[in-house]
Parts: structure tokens; C-alpha cells; sequence
């Protein structure tokens, strides 16, 4: 879905604003769930 698309529905002032926030959210969910998986391989 494209960026601008996601800005309208969430009522942000900008597309920058919503990667601002989202692309941030989606980093530290995927090292989260890296580290979690991470634990499963540790020996």
C-alpha cells in the first residue's frame, strides 16, 4: 500500500511523519524478534 495512502487513513500531516514512526516500530520489532529467535539456536 503506498506510504501516502497509510498517511490519509492515519490523519498524518505528512508521509514523512508516518515513516518516521512506522519505520522505526518495524526495526525494533524485527531486532526483537531476531533476539528471540537468536535464543532458540544459542547452544
Amino acid at each position: 500500500m503506498p506510504i501516502e495512502k497509510i498517511q490519509d487513513i492515519l490523519g498524518h500531516s505528512s508521509p514523512t511523519i508516518t515513516k518516521l514512526i512506522y519505520v522505526e516500530v518495524t526495526r525494533q520489532s524485527q531486532r526483537s524478534s531476531v533476539d528471540r529467535l537468536g535464543l532458540h539456536f544459542d547452544g
